[in-house]
């Protein structure tokens, strides 16, 4: 008997509860990415099946808990090559939920065992009259105020850049002191040479030394401008996007009840607000329950997001930079090029240099395996540039241990060999096959039983 077809969504749970959408709005979001699977896989087996009859569809929607959970089902299905699309809701690029195309319902399954039935409306309405009950909007706002502490060890820290290599802690000591008393100053240095790195970090007694600080920039030091900006916790130091200046914040959790006003007058404690702007749907007109809240100054969105929760109106937002889409593609390419990286070392240079482990080429070079053990580098690869692949291998002084070829493959006598600036630019791109394996349709030849390093 055949499985049933089955089309999987997985939907954010906290965008009701925490994030202030309204249920029309996430439906809409499990809708798109529904439609946008199907159509991107229209003429997929599975999916004629399951558009045959379209009175019974089956559809199983499911929840997870926030971006962080979404994101990790996501990564799993690309890991096993399941189809699906990722709905990133644009223009503040906010992932939402994701739709499997029309699968049999028992290959993948096994992938949304630890999620739950969606019940985000039910939830949310039981929590919010909860919550209202519990803790009241004016003694929610107390406590939260009480949460941030103005003169906390993280809203008195500078960091300092831009320092000459003859700058001393004294010297930053002498000339900061006119803003405040100063508990504590340090200049980083190379463990190795102990000279400077060209930056440090000053910690102020009180939080509004280091506000007026920031208002006297810019600041020169010995002839020289050096930089100032807010600390940035240990915790957010790892992601991209903290690196980046900008002056304008992205705001979600919003109701429709918080007005321009509202988030004008909260957050112009930080810094001059410019404008505020609450994304509305554009057939209703309604708020989406997110905006973006420009300053004059980006010292005043490096306050902000020290603070971990604003509250307006009793309901806790949250903010976080506004990039750019420039900026944004810019933080995605550089997460790529580290994950590559890191997949890299993991994978090819977990032994080192002198012992390189499998190597798993791709479809295109007809499931080759390359296992490539004890790869003699002497002579730093000089003697590769000629690799005859007739009747054995012909590496110089290179010493290829076992290599297992696939099914009826063609080599030849064809030259493989790679010179020593070649080999590192194809470690480099992440293929550490012989120069032109990349098209292995043209160069498999007949191996037939011939010796390849086999011993």
């Amino acid at each position: 008997m055949s499985s049933t077809i089955v089309q999987y969504i997985l939907v954010r749970g906290d965008l009701l509860l925490k994030q202030g959408w309204n249920v029309g709005s996430v439906m809409a979001q499990g809708c798109h990415a529904a439609t946008a699977a199907i159509h991107l896989h229209y003429t997929d087996e599975d999916t004629q099946k399951y558009l045959e009859d379209l009175d019974n569809m089956h559809k199983v929607v499911l929840e997870a808990p926030d971006q962080e959970a979404l994101q990790k089902a996501a990564d799993k299905l690309t890991e096993s090559e399941v189809k699906f699309k990722l709905w990133v809701e644009q223009p503040e690029n906010f992932p939402t939920c994701l739709a499997l195309k029309p699968y049999p319902k028992q290959d993948v399954q096994k992938y949304f065992k630890k999620f739950k039935l969606y019940k985000g409306p039910e939830l949310s309405i039981k929590d919010t009259k909860e919550s209202e009950k519990v803790k009241p909007a004016k003694e929610a706002s107390k406590k939260e105020e009480a949460d941030y502490n103005p003169d906390s060890k993280l809203m008195r820290k500078l960091f300092v850049g831009g320092l000459g290599p003859s700058t001393t802690e004294e010297q930053l000591k002498d000339y900061f002191e006119q803003f405040g008393q100063v508990l504590d100053i340090v200049i980083m240095k190379f463990p190795d040479s102990g000279k400077s790195r060209g930056f440090g970090f000053i910690t102020f007694e009180k939080g509004e030394m280091v506000d007026s600080c920031q208002k006297a920039r810019p600041h020169k030091l010995k002839g020289r401008t050096i930089e100032t900006k807010r600390a940035t916790p240990r915790s957010e130091s790892g992601k991209l996007e903290t690196q980046y200046t900008v002056q304008k914040i992205y705001v979600e959790g919003l109701r429709d009840d918080i007005s321009d006003a509202d988030l004008k007058e909260h957050f112009a404690q930080f810094g001059n607000v410019t404008n505020v702007n609450q994304i509305l749907w554009n057939d209703t007109g309604k708020k989406r329950g997110f905006g973006y809240v420009e300053f004059d100054d980006h010292d005043a969105v490096d306050k902000i997001i020290l603070v971990p929760d604003h509250t307006v109106k009793g309901r806790k937002l949250y903010s976080k930079k506004a990039l750019s889409k420039t900026q944004m593609e810019m933080v995605k390419k550089a997460r790529e090029g580290q994950e590559e990286n890191d997949n890299w070392g993991n994978s090819h240079y977990g032994g080192g240099m002198g012992a390189m482990g499998r190597m798993g080429m791709d479809h295109s070079m007809g499931n080759l395996c390359m296992g490539m053990e004890n790869i003699n580098m002497g002579n730093r690869m000089r003697q590769m540039a000629n690799m005859g692949m007739g009747n054995g291998m012909n590496m110089g002084n290179g010493n290829m241990g076992y290599m297992g070829m696939g099914n009826g493959m063609n080599m030849g006598n064809r030259n493989m060999g790679m010179s020593n600036s070649q080999f590192f630019e194809e470690r480099k791109n992440r293929n550490m096959a012989m120069a032109n394996m990349g098209r292995m349709n043209n160069m498999m030849g007949n191996m037939g039983n011939s010796h390849m390093g086999r011993r």
